[in-house]
């Protein structure tokens, strides 16, 4: 906070006129003259009232399965193992049970100890980004991880890589065209690089896409 003299309602401030109270010529008829005045109330509770209903989650929420997918996804986003504060934290955002926030935690740990675990190392990326939006043909893109990298054969290389708590992504054409959206919106940023892209599945294998 710092105190202005040339804010925009201060400027106006000095043009406006004061503001009295109304005189009793001012004020509605059934007002005027009147020294109490009554506010409407609510209507008593009725003593048999219905009950309450049950504490459930919303009839639009994603189903456990799918809710134990973001939650991987946060954890990810954390990088590194996953604290009891960060299980728990999941938990709680995505209304999952202490046993389904176990379930994500040990997808996550999979990805990051698995055969993709090379996309945290320090001494194998030059540059690193999780959640990294894009536009493409018009189209907004969210990128679950972006890398590029530095370790020895791979010197330059881009990958685009996507979380799957499913076992065989690769299985799913609408999984294979979206990364290769993801993929064609990276290369336009760096057209004379190499850019890959592959799943990081929930098993800790790495899926190269075609």
């Amino acid at each position: 906070h710092r105190a202005t003299t040339d804010s925009w309602w201060q400027r106006l401030q000095a043009h406006l006129p004061g503001l009295d109270s109304p005189s009793a010529a001012e004020l509605p008829e059934n007002l005027a003259g009147q020294d109490v005045f009554y506010l409407a109330e609510l209507p008593a509770l009725p003593e048999n009232r219905p009950p309450r209903p049950s504490l459930r989650a919303p009839a639009d929420e994603d189903p456990a399965n799918a809710r134990i997918g973001k939650a991987m996804h946060r954890l990810l986003e954390w990088g590194g193992p996953s604290s009891a504060e960060h299980v728990g934290a999941v938990a709680r955002e995505f209304r999952l049970s202490p046993a389904q926030a176990m379930a994500a935690s040990a997808l996550a740990q999979r990805i990051l100890k698995g055969d993709g675990a090379w996309a945290w190392r320090r001494d194998a990326i030059a540059w690193q980004g999780n959640e990294v939006d894009l536009v493409y043909l018009g189209q907004a893109l969210r990128l679950d991880r972006l890398v590029q990298r530095k370790d020895a054969g791979h010197e330059g290389q881009w990958w685009v890589l996507d979380y799957k708590s499913a076992w065989m992504p690769e299985l799913q054409p609408a999984y294979q065209m979206q990364m290769q959206a993801y993929r064609a919106a990276v290369q336009l940023i760096y057209p004379g690089a190499t850019v890959k892209a592959a799943f990081l599945t929930g098993l800790g294998t790495v899926v190269p896409v075609c």
